[in-house]
């Protein structure tokens, strides 16, 4: 089982690169447009619709829900190292499945005995928890949109003045540029 959902829900991120909204068909196969225009073994997600909402890697053989619905398509361009961070995090939980689902700190009896895994600080055992450090570096706070898309309020020019409300303006056209609208067939 991948993480890769799980861990860019946790960090707010999820590294897309090219959205595309309007509606989209989805038979037994999969989506029916946008998915060539990913490249082989890249993850996409799939937002708004009823039956197959989550994220999938092209190439690899997905069970879908044929439907119709209104919504986005996200192209995403995760880090390598994200996907080896899912590697590990799955063999933490698969090696720890039985503490991890414990509801004991601990136990002991009859001779055996055993205390739960934690990161150190008395955390729970929870891959969250105990990947928390390798996977700060890409966490979000306002990871909901394209980092194209983010404005950030900054003094500039020598930080005497901040942006007036047409500089600001021109920044959203400039950073939604890149934002693909589909419309329906």
């Amino acid at each position: 089982m991948s993480h890769i959902e799980d861990i860019c829900r946790e960090l707010n991120n999820w590294f897309d690169v090219k959205r595309a909204f309007g509606d989209f068909e989805i038979t037994e196969n999969g989506l029916t447009s946008f998915y060539d225009d990913l490249y082989d073994d890249q993850y996409y997600r799939i937002v708004g619709s009823a039956l197959n909402d989550g994220v999938y890697k092209k190439g690899e053989e997905h069970v879908f829900a044929p439907e119709i619905f209104h919504g986005a398509v996200w192209a995403m361009a995760v880090p390598p190292a994200v996907i080896a961070l899912c590697g590990e995090i799955d063999a933490y939980t698969e090696k720890y499945a039985d503490q991890i689902n414990s509801p004991f700190q601990s136990e002991s009896f009859g001779g055996y005995s055993y205390t739960k895994v934690s990161d150190g600080n008395s955390n729970s055992s929870d891959w969250r928890s105990v990947f928390k450090g390798k996977l700060n570096k890409w966490r979000k706070i306002n990871g909901y949109m394209p980092k194209e898309t983010r404005i950030i309020y900054m003094p500039y020019n020598n930080g005497d003045t901040y942006p007036t409300k047409r500089d600001v303006k021109n920044m959203i056209e400039d950073a939604t540029k890149n934002v693909l609208i589909v419309e329906g067939e």
